[in-house]
């Protein structure tokens, strides 16, 4: 169970699929995921037309980040049927995330048929439950130093 005092979790409609459900998150997480999201960022290889990374032991899409000194400041990312963005703040590292309540079938299978690691049927993590995303994240940041 995650306690987590700031989640907010949202519904609202997609209007590129209109009637599409999608959850939307907003929560802090603990500074100490950093290093493991600079890391990320900083060693990713090009798959097919994405740049692709590991984050723990998730294979993400790698849009864009920034970072300074080895600090985050702006990391955006998607795994599997989740859309992720971290920003760096004082209290921690902020992450908006939009997820696809019921995903399109075949429409939203067309973009994993070339990944390596599908071998002919989908990854184990790409219908993505936002609370288990979210429990991953938390126990990558707990072995983190």
């Amino acid at each position: 169970m995650i306690q987590q005092s700031e989640l907010k979790i949202s519904i609202h409609n997609e209007c590129v699929y209109a009637g599409s459900e999608y959850f939307h998150i907003r929560t802090m997480l603990p500074q100490t995921l950093n290093d493991a999201l600079v890391h990320a960022m900083k060693n990713t290889r090009t798959c097919g037309f994405d740049q692709m990374a590991k984050l723990g032991d998730m294979d993400i899409n790698v849009y864009d980040g920034d970072e300074e000194d080895g600090e985050l400041i702006w990391f955006s990312f998607r795994l599997g049927n989740v859309g992720m963005n971290f920003s760096a703040r004082q209290e921690g590292l902020q992450l908006d995330m939009s997820c696809e309540k019921h995903a399109h079938g075949d429409d939203a299978l067309d973009w994993t048929a070339w990944r390596e690691q599908c071998a002919g049927k989908l990854p184990d993590d790409f219908w993505i439950e936002p609370a288990a995303i979210l429990r991953k994240l938390l126990a990558l940041a707990a072995t983190q130093h």
